[in-house]
């Protein structure tokens, strides 16, 4: 296979498409392959952090959106190939959701 480094560099490649395509329809093979490339607890929820991050002044609505859409792209069943880092994700996520759920004042 390609040295370490050029894996490295692909699956990073690979990751950046993944999260540049939210907000685009694009197929659901698509979006499996690219999530292969975070396969990592660490990535899936330093992926998933950013995300909240930059959406957390959104409305109320828009942020229930990137929420459910983080709960499908991180669900274990979703990520076989990765399934035990999805699921530690998945509840890093879930434990989330109150704080980044609540309506502004």
């Amino acid at each position: 296979g390609p040295p370490p480094a050029a894996a490295a560099a692909a699956a990073e490649t690979s990751r950046r498409r993944w999260w540049a395509s939210w907000g685009r329809s694009s197929s659901p093979v698509a979006a499996a392959a690219a999530a292969a490339a975070a396969t990592t607890v660490d990535e899936l929820v330093a992926d998933m952090l950013l995300r909240l991050e930059q959406t957390k002044g959104e409305p109320l609505d828009v942020r229930r959106n990137v929420f459910k859409e983080l709960q499908r792209r991180l669900h274990p069943d979703k990520n076989c190939h990765c399934a035990e880092a999805a699921t530690l994700a998945f509840q890093q996520l879930m434990e989330l959701k109150t704080s980044y759920l609540r309506p502004s004042t």
